[in-house]
């Protein structure tokens, strides 16, 4: 054979061999490429159907492969002591067993079914999406800087500032990407802004809504003792006097409804009365279908358990401050005359005693 022939015979070998790696290397490309495409299709089916959870639905079928793995973490037969050595006949699970020498024994461990567990070979924990893998925990997140940007000036008056902060929330809802599952496992509770103000981001809000109005409208908690829960709110204002039953006087700007919507006798929500006419209160509320809403209740609506005059309660918390002012100051007084008193009187007894001296 010629040296162009080994030559030419010599390249064809090295071409089949560059062939087989290079098909080689196809396969092995292509077996990532499917592992790394199932994956992503995975995750993207997640995110595709607005899932949060961050887990792929799962459900092991018999092509998950599965195999019984060892978990109690003991040994057959574990001793007490390293290095003694007993026949398996000596086991016993009530009583302990001794060796020749008179060594007590541990009770020997036997594996039982509870000792295993099954572990799918297929690399997925089994799972199915329900409500709360769609709730965003990061959606719809506000700090202080970005509502008190929505606040209006205040003019003193609680009545007129404790409205025109209502008003200025109109239309705040309730979150609907972030949320959690109330109790029933299908009711979705949205994230508020006056739930993240007050420190309960998730709760029942009618309550927190009119507690952020009585704060942003600088409404003292001296004058109107306040809670989150409506009821509490109410029994409190009762304990200060300052509940009043249906009236004439319900309807003034300002005023802070106590409203029975579960005609259970307790109320459930509050509103702020904002006008009024002839049949109607106009009110606005927090919780209203999930957001802050303006509203007409009927004067004559028996629903509405009683109110706060929020403008009487200014008057009153005024007086009172007044007269704990004129106190102090008549108390400061009184003592400052007995202390003129007293100087008096010693100066008086200090002369005698002299005047005594130059008659000596």
């Amino acid at each position: 054979m010629g040296i162009v022939e080994q030559y030419f015979l010599q390249l064809n070998t090295e071409k089949r061999r560059w062939r087989r790696a290079a098909a080689i290397v196809t396969v092995l490309s292509l077996l990532v490429a499917v592992g790394v495409s199932w994956n992503l299709r995975m995750t993207g089916v997640t995110i595709a159907n607005g899932a949060m959870c961050g887990q792929a639905e799962h459900t092991h079928t018999g092509e998950c492969a599965f195999e019984s793995v060892l978990t109690c973490g003991y040994p057959e037969y574990e001793l007490a002591e390293e290095g003694v050595e007993f026949k398996e006949t000596q086991i016993s699970e009530e009583t302990p067993a001794s060796n020749e020498s008179g060594i007590t024994l541990e009770p020997a461990h036997v594996h039982t079914e509870d000792c295993y567990q099954i572990a799918y070979l297929c690399g997925y924990e089994e799972h199915i999406h329900s409500v709360s893998c769609y709730s965003d925990s990061t959606a719809d997140i506000e700090s202080a800087a970005i509502w008190e940007q929505s606040l209006p000036k205040l003019t003193g008056q609680w009545a007129d500032d404790i409205v025109s902060v209502a008003k200025s929330q109109i239309d705040c809802t309730e979150s609907e990407r972030n949320y959690v599952l109330a109790d029933d496992g299908q009711t979705k509770k949205g994230i508020t802004r006056f739930g993240q103000w007050y420190g309960n981001p998730y709760g029942d809000w009618s309550g927190m809504f009119t507690l952020f109005c009585m704060h942003y409208a600088s409404v003292s908690p001296d004058a109107i003792p306040r809670s989150p829960g409506v009821d509490n709110m109410m029994r409190f204002a009762r304990d200060a006097e300052i509940f009043e039953l249906p009236d004439e006087s319900m309807g003034n700007v300002g005023n802070i409804l106590f409203w029975d919507t579960d005609e259970n006798n307790k109320p459930d929500r509050t509103v702020i009365v904002i006008s009024e006419s002839d049949s109607d209160l106009i009110v606005i509320g927090g919780d209203i279908d999930n957001s802050v809403r303006e509203i007409a209740i009927s004067r004559n609506d028996s629903s509405i358990l009683g109110y706060i005059d929020v403008a009487q309660a200014q008057i009153n918390y005024i007086a009172d401050k007044t007269n704990d002012t004129e106190c102090t100051f008549e108390e400061t007084t009184g003592i400052d005359e007995t202390t003129d008193a007293e100087e008096a009187t010693g100066a008086e007894e200090t002369t005698g005693i002299e005047e005594t001296t130059d008659a000596e």
